[in-house]
């Protein structure tokens, strides 16, 4: 497939941008290209709008799956070429339109049936709000698949463009949305004794927010609470305020911090409330399972890498990926791919997925394949 074509596909995918749940012309978009490379099987709607595409190989060897997300994000963008999203609210500020490319463009080296074992390219919903992949776990039977591994990939800016990023063991950190809601008693805002009002309450729980990391996490295993906001009552000067809502974002490295965190928070957000005579909710949103490289995986992306630019990384990347719910089912391994140094942050208004790695996203896709059967 000529680079031009599959330029022309992500191009595509871009100027038609869909949120979480609402990836309908992506899907379509996606599956049009996908019937057209004869596929053994074509799975579709699963858990959502998520598809799998079945290529059988021409001779015995392993089962392999590849992971890309369908969805844009809630962000306007400011490029002004001629394939901005139609959606003037949604863009592809991720790179999801890149990385589904690439598993476009996978398949059509895969149709020539000139590889060993089974591949199946999964396109996923819902990546964003770490909803996706779970749906589509509890929506179909993994199992039967007798996947031997799965792989993904996530461009990266503040590297080299098309430089393979390796991290063994956790790749990316766990995290979940908090939202905490507080309910008083209403009152004249000249008698406020005779209500209930959260803005004490809320104030001690936004300190808490930002001691519990500290006094509950080792030396050595990081962890960060994020406070995203505060409101608090409406725009009524006669009212004192009586419901309030707090938002924040945990992150950890180790999974079983995560819930340590989740529960000690909260146990002291609801004694806060309860001290100052307040109705509680707690509730935990988005929740994305740290992304755990399983040894013998990692191996086959590293010698994959073996003649590509590639780059060890020590550190641990601080946001998060719901590709993780997948290493329950089967051994998985996630990998970056260099966007380039002067490239726009992930999630920034004018950011845009570079074409010049598509190829390289393709080739060490490909690489894996051949290592893998190589074992």
């Amino acid at each position: 497939m000529k680079l031009n074509a599959l330029v022309d596909l992500r191009k595509k995918l871009h100027q038609h941008a869909e949120i979480a749940h609402k990836e309908i012309e992506t899907a379509k978009i996606v599956t049009d290209f996908l019937e057209e490379q004869n596929p053994d099987q074509l799975i579709q709607n699963i858990g959502g709008y998520g598809l799998i595409a079945k290529f059988k190989g021409n001779k015995e060897g392993k089962t392999l799956l590849f992971r890309a997300e369908l969805d844009a994000l809630p962000i306007a963008e400011s490029n002004s070429f001629n394939y901005k999203s139609k959606n003037e609210l949604w863009g592809h500020k991720c790179g999801h339109d890149g990385h589904m490319a690439i598993l476009c463009g996978l398949s059509d080296y895969l149709k020539e049936k000139d590889f060993p074992g089974v591949v199946y390219l999964l396109f996923q919903p819902a990546e964003e709000t770490g909803e996706g992949a779970k749906k589509m776990i509890a929506d179909f039977d993994f199992k039967k698949l007798k996947i031997d591994y799965a792989f993904a990939l996530h461009n990266l800016p503040n590297f080299e463009k098309g430089q393979v990023i390796l991290k063994e063991n956790t790749f990316a950190a766990a995290s979940s949305g908090v939202i905490i809601h507080l309910k008083g008693k209403p009152s004249h805002a000249s008698h406020p004794q005779n209500g209930i009002n959260p803005t004490m309450a809320a104030m001690q729980i936004n300190q808490l927010l930002f001691e519990l990391p500290q006094m509950h996490t080792a030396l050595d295993e990081a962890a960060l609470i994020t406070p995203i906001g505060t409101q608090i009552g409406q725009k009524a000067f006669g009212t004192s305020a009586a419901e309030g809502s707090i938002y924040a974002t945990i992150r950890t490295y180790k999974n079983e911090n995560l819930n340590t965190l989740k529960k000690l928070l909260s146990t002291k957000a609801e004694a806060i409330a309860k001290m100052h005579n307040l109705g509680f909710n707690i509730e935990f949103v988005e929740h994305f399972q740290a992304v755990e490289n399983h040894p013998q995986a990692y191996k086959i992306v590293k010698k994959a890498a073996t003649e590509m630019n590639s780059k060890e990384v020590k550190e641990i990347f601080p946001w998060s990926e719901d590709f993780g719910h997948f290493s329950s089912l089967f051994p998985t391994c996630f990998l970056g791919l260099g966007a380039g140094k002067k490239q726009p942050q992930l999630h920034n208004e004018d950011y845009d997925f570079p074409d010049e790695i598509l190829e390289d996203g393709i080739t060490i896709f490909k690489n894996i394949i051949e290592e893998a059967n190589n074992e």
